[in-house]
């Protein structure tokens, strides 16, 4: 809750026309949005052109913004209605089968070697799992344990009622389970 009033802060700051309030919000919430688009598209590239859209239209339209009640989920809003609108614009079908993650600097090639082979693995292993959930499942699961975000989070953003989305997580969470157990036979 700490973490929502302190955005709606910054954010007044940005309203206010404070521009390093502003640098805030880009700095704060750019990778969470860079892999929330990953989810839509697997096209890096048409992400970081969407978030960079997000942030011009919101600098400029800024004077023409009210209050909010949670900053990551208006951004995560607003970029996902880009993507939708870049894929209505260029009929490109959204997909999820291609998440990467983001390369991470480390001090030797064989720490860089071994860091790369174990996130390929765990990587693989993720991507194994979370095959046996729907997409709603999938975006749930993100929602909730990658972002970090409330159930009442979710439901607002999957437009869902509450009791649907916790009903979505546990079955999602159930089918890992059982499918963990089966991997871990293998």
């Amino acid at each position: 809750m700490e973490i929502v009033e302190n955005d709606k802060l910054i954010w007044n700051r940005f309203l206010a026309g404070d521009n390093e309030a502003f640098s805030e919000v880009y700095q704060k919430y750019v990778q969470s949005l860079f892999l929330y688009g990953l989810q839509f598209t697997s096209d890096r590239e048409l992400v970081k052109d969407s978030i960079h859209d997000l942030f011009v239209k919101l600098y400029n339209g800024r004077n023409n913004i009210s209050e909010i009640k949670n900053v990551k989920i208006y951004l995560f809003v607003l970029l996902k209605n880009i993507l939708i609108d870049e894929f209505r614009k260029n009929s490109k079908i959204a997909t999820t089968d291609n998440l990467q993650p983001l390369e991470n600097k480390t001090a030797s090639a064989e720490d860089e070697f071994l860091d790369r082979e174990e996130a390929f693995l765990a990587q693989q292993k993720v991507k194994d799992l979370m095959s046996v959930l729907t997409l709603r499942q999938r975006k749930a699961i993100f929602y909730r344990f990658i972002e970090g975000m409330d159930i009442k989070d979710i439901y607002e953003l999957m437009d869902m009622n509450y009791q649907s989305v916790v009903n979505l997580i546990q079955r999602a969470l159930t089918k890992i389970r059982n499918s963990s157990l089966l991997y871990l036979l293998i």
